[in-house]
């Protein structure tokens, strides 16, 4: 056994009031009211940047008027989807209501633009980026030749 009585260079003193220090960050200051209930707060995205791509637009912004986000260009500036636009996509109220893809142009171009005004072929530019972004630039999927009723798979 070691002999290590007066090796300790704390004073009695400053070792109680580092304890009770210590002891309040564990179990929280002694007090006799009761702390509140923290309130939830919604997750925020700082610190991180959703990485972004252009989406070619068919109309070149040629045909939105004056003061329009898109007029005269050739691209939008597109965010990669998270799990706020995955959500969007499975959300059966949008889906009901017909706004589903509105929403998520919305979701996802960096230009605050009301998606009523928007040409078509310029909406679906976005969505395929999007999709593009997300899941890679092959579609596969299945079908049935309505000829003579075969199954295939095709990759576009």
């Amino acid at each position: 056994m070691r002999n290590n009585e007066g090796r300790t260079q704390i004073s009695p003193e400053l070792l109680e009031q580092f304890m009770k220090q210590q002891e309040e960050k564990i179990v929280g200051p002694q007090s006799e009211a009761p702390t509140p209930a923290p309130v939830p707060q919604a997750p925020t995205n700082s610190g991180y940047q959703v990485p972004t791509d252009f989406a070619y637009i068919p109309s070149e912004g040629k045909f939105y008027p004056e003061g329009h986000p898109w007029k005269d260009k050739d691209r939008v500036e597109v965010r990669y989807m998270t799990t706020r636009e995955e959500d969007i996509l499975t959300n059966q109220g949008y889906a009901k209501a017909g706004v589903l893809f509105d929403k998520l142009i919305e979701s996802v171009t960096v230009d605050r633009v009301d998606v009523d005004s928007l040409f078509p072929g310029d909406k679906n530019a976005v969505i395929l980026n999007a999709r593009k972004n997300s899941y890679g630039e092959e579609y596969k999927f299945a079908g049935i030749c309505s000829n003579c009723l075969a199954e295939f798979e095709h990759t576009i």
